[in-house]
């Protein structure tokens, strides 16, 4: 999958890409709030991640256009719940250096409207309960509220409140 809008290419990952995906693994107050604390240290370690990223290909990198820069990532797996053949769950990153500039809900809008386009109903979203830079986004792109969970963070041993959000791919008005 490639989609490309006015300033982003969102992509699978290449090996090429460790270099500035490591710069913002290196981030722990980026890591934490989407459940992969604790930061990385090492190069290897972003390398070992990027190569399972690739091995498990449901993470993309979202590409500045005109540089080749990864600025951030965004997870587009299947439902992990009920096992939906209709329903799709994001996730996503963005290195602070590239927030405020909308690169994110660019990109939000941009999957979301690829996932109607190939038969795609739902598509959830969820953040934790404190990251209201994400709940906003996630709002802004047109997700409704749907109820208050919790997500289990294995390398912290913390179990974090969390949000979850869904959009109607299918009604009219959304994308």
């Amino acid at each position: 999958m490639i989609i490309e809008t006015e300033r982003l290419l969102i992509r699978p990952f290449i090996m090429d890409d460790v270099f500035d995906m490591h710069d913002l693994f290196i981030l722990s107050d980026v890591m934490q709030p989407v459940g992969m604390a604790p930061a990385f240290k090492k190069i290897e370690e972003s390398r070992e991640r990027i190569s399972r990223w690739i091995k498990k290909g449901i993470h993309h990198a979202i590409v500045l256009k005109g540089t080749d820069k990864v600025i951030g990532y965004i997870v587009i797996k299947p439902d992990s719940e009920d096992d939906c053949k209709d329903t799709r769950e994001l996730g996503f990153a963005i290195n602070p250096k590239y927030q405020h500039h909308a690169y994110m809900t660019e990109t939000v809008k941009a999957v979301t409207e690829y996932l109607r386009v190939e038969g795609i109903r739902f598509v959830w979203a969820c953040c934790f309960k404190d990251n209201l830079s994400s709940k906003n986004l996630i709002e802004r792109c047109g997700f409704e509220f749907q109820n208050s969970g919790e997500y289990f963070v294995e390398t912290e041993q913390h179990t974090y409140q969390s949000l979850e959000f869904r959009m109607d791919l299918q009604i009219n008005g959304n994308i």
